[in-house]
């Protein structure tokens, strides 16, 4: 019997035979129901309990277990989170391939690069049920990676390339791409991926496609011509570079250390970013939007630079300058050239952001007044 029947019956008694037979049933709901039995206190302790009729009260206790009826409802409907926990459950398998110098990985899968070993072969890290669905396979030289969709369920899939050259890699998918070390004569690299491409080592850098949203760093480079296409994506690169075009749109971002060309075109749309280190003697800049060109440590003999919208550009030119700032951008130049002209249109602007010599700021003494 529940303690909800024991009060009901408590209460009818009571009412039916008076105080004697009450208290005998009161005594033996205390003793089997101990809820029971603070309710029970609650009732007897009220001053008018005695002057309340059995409808009266059993309507005010039905209001009461409604209300708790209600309140348990809303607390069981309340939404929780189901945490799907990882499996603990890890595999490695190792597959021999044939020789391969060009790599295509698609999926969601970390990938670890290594140039060097004289017999190539994959190292697969993950679940067991997640390993099975890698499809791996050696054509023409190239090594094809691959996982299906909605892959992996259980945890991430790791796969180590041990290769001994590498002239090409192309990553398209989601994950952690490293590669230390690497040593190759010819590399192109065109990636497709939101994380984080780490590549470094020796490495002769020849094309570099990004996008996908992610952040790419290669250290290490050394280009005799780099072909350099980035889409809104993170670029940083490092290394002695000859590049003679680059072109960056929407929020695209590059740095680029050192670069040593004959002649430099730059061209920047929306709210790209570009900032070079290094040597060109002929630099040839025009950004439009809200571009930002940040040249100041790339020292140009030769600077022409054009500026549109709200565009900036820091440029530090050592013999000819000429400018031509429009709209509302702005031109920052850090040197004064042999020659230099400089035409401003509208609010554009161009400006010496050269340090205050000493000099300037002193006051004048027989040693430095004019």
């Amino acid at each position: 019997m529940s303690p909800v029947h024991g009060i009901f019956e408590f209460l009818i008694l009571m009412q039916m035979l008076g105080n004697n037979e009450g208290k005998q049933v009161v005594a033996r709901v205390m003793d089997s129901h101990p809820i029971a039995t603070i309710i029970l206190r609650i009732i007897l302790t009220s001053s008018n309990v005695r002057t309340l009729r059995i409808g009266e009260i059993l309507a005010m206790w039905m209001r009461f277990f409604l209300c708790l009826f209600v309140v348990l409802m809303s607390a069981s409907c309340s939404h929780k989170v189901l945490v799907i926990p990882a499996s603990s459950q890890k595999a490695l398998h190792n597959r021999p391939m044939p020789a391969f110098n060009q790599v295509m990985v698609e999926g969601n899968i970390n990938v670890k690069l290594r140039t060097g070993f004289r017999h190539p072969r994959l190292l697969l890290r993950g679940d067991p049920l997640d390993l099975l669905q890698v499809q791996t396979s050696v054509v023409n030289n190239t090594l094809h990676v691959s996982v299906g969709n909605g892959y992996p369920k259980s945890g991430p899939i790791s796969v180590e390339i041990q290769a001994r050259y590498l002239n090409s890699f192309t990553y398209h998918g989601s994950g952690v791409v490293t590669g230390k070390n690497l040593h190759s004569s010819l590399l192109d690299v065109s990636i497709d991926n939101p994380g984080q491409t780490i590549l470094g080592g020796q490495i002769v850098l020849r094309k570099l496609e990004v996008k996908g949203g992610g952040y790419t760093q290669v250290s290490g480079v050394s280009s005799q011509y780099l072909q350099l296409s980035i889409i809104n994506s993170k670029v940083q690169l490092a290394g002695r570079m000859n590049i003679s075009r680059l072109e960056l749109d929407e929020k695209a971002w590059v740095a680029m250390y050192w670069v040593k060309s004959h002649a430099l075109v730059v061209r920047g749309k929306g709210q790209s970013f570009m900032q070079l280190a290094g040597i060109v003697d002929k630099l040839d800049v025009e950004l439009c939007d809200r571009s930002r060109f940040n040249g100041r440590y790339l020292r140009a003999n030769r600077a022409f630079v054009k500026t549109h919208d709200h565009s900036v550009a820091d440029i530090s030119a050592v013999n000819h300058q000429h400018t031509l700032a429009t709209d509302a951008s702005d031109i920052y130049f850090y040197n004064v050239p042999t020659i230099k002209t400089d035409f401003m249109a509208y609010n554009g602007s161009v400006l010496d952001m050269r340090d205050w010599s000493p000099w300037d700021r002193s006051v004048y003494t027989r040693y430095n007044k004019p």
